[in-house]
Formats: C-alpha cells, sequence, structure tokens
C-alpha cells in the first residue's frame, strides 16, 4: 500500500493486530513509530501507540514505519507528498517614480 496527499493534507494510520487466524488480538507492548523524512512530513504518535497523524509539509517521499517490541513484527508504508495547486494570486504596486526623460 502507499499513500500520497497534497502538502496541504494530513492522513491518520491505524494499527491492528490479527493473529494467525485473522482475528483480532493486542499487542505485547506498546509500537514504536519512524518517519524517514521528516522534512517531508511530521508524526504525531497517539498515546496508546495505536494510531499516528501524518502531517504533510513538503514535496517528496518518506517511509513509516511501525514496530512492535514484544513480537518483533514491523509494518511500513511509502508516502509521497506533491506539491498542492496554486489557491491565489496577489498583485502589490510598487512605489510610484518619476519615468526617465
Amino acid at each position: 500500500m502507499s499513500l500520497q496527499m497534497t502538502d496541504t493534507q494530513q492522513a491518520l494510520y491505524t494499527l491492528t493486530a490479527k493473529d494467525a487466524k485473522g482475528a483480532p488480538t493486542s499487542l505485547g507492548d506498546v509500537p514504536e513509530w519512524s518517519l524517514s523524512n521528516p522534512d517531508v512530513a511530521s508524526l504525531q504518535v497517539a498515546a496508546d501507540g495505536l494510531s499516528a497523524l501524518v502531517v504533510a509539509k513538503l514535496p517528496g517521499r518518506a517511509t513509516i514505519g511501525v514496530h512492535d517490541p514484544a513480537s518483533g513484527l514491523n509494518g511500513s508504508d511509502e508516502i509521497t507528498i506533491v506539491g498542492s495547486a496554486t489557491a491565489s494570486i496577489n498583485l502589490t504596486a510598487g512605489a510610484p517614480e518619476e519615468q526617465p526623460v
């Protein structure tokens, strides 16, 4: 799986644990989250470690990762941040001056 969003967006990742039969199970410890490129996005992890908010900053790529210390299991996803479309333009007048002769 991979995620693409603009530099004005954010996305919530949630962690679910399942046993070998696909049934929900709990983790033995608080998961550890990481983000490979903090220049591209920031990561705000929930206190219980079961979710993390990725907030886009600049265009680029990053990998979000999560690790369960108790089981040793890992998960990751690729994130691509693209520039947002132009939302407005502004004109600013300079100070009046005499024309050259």
